[in-house]
């Protein structure tokens, strides 16, 4: 996905058909199967979305491993979500993008291989003036 070793500013982009304002979406990707240990060595990453004229950050809800080559991303995606082009192709972006480690954490060695990837949306969220939480099981 990114350079190896990974350097803050890689980014991986993925491209949908369609904008999905407002929508909570989980993106799952397969990756290359890692070394022993080197689940704690992924780089620290943000999710962004393209607006139409910028970047903006996904609120991500959740991220977990799956098994041991399935990484789960639960995102909130900016009601501003819009189409763009990038290296020719028309989409509705999300990027995914390597950050600084915070202060402490261990060197970062290695990239994860993607494999497919695949989003779905969730959910949606709404402003709501009266209502109640309902969590379903």
């Amino acid at each position: 996905m990114f350079a190896d070793p990974p350097r803050p500013g890689d980014t991986y982009l993925v491209g949908l058909e369609t904008p999905l304002p407002g929508c909570l979406i989980e993106v799952s990707v397969e990756v290359t199967p890692l070394e022993h240990g080197a689940l704690s060595k992924l780089p620290p990453m943000v999710w962004e979305c393209w607006v139409g004229e910028e970047w903006a950050n996904c609120v991500v809800v959740e991220s977990r491993w799956t098994g041991s080559t399935s990484i789960m991303i639960l995102l909130h995606v900016p009601d501003e979500h819009a189409e763009g082009v990038f290296r020719g192709h028309r989409a509705a972006w999300l990027r995914c993008r390597v950050v600084e480690p915070e202060e402490g954490r261990p060197d970062v060695r290695v990239s994860p291989v993607a494999g497919d990837i695949t989003v779905a949306t969730v959910g949606g969220v709404v402003e709501a003036r009266h209502g109640i939480l309902v969590e379903m099981h």
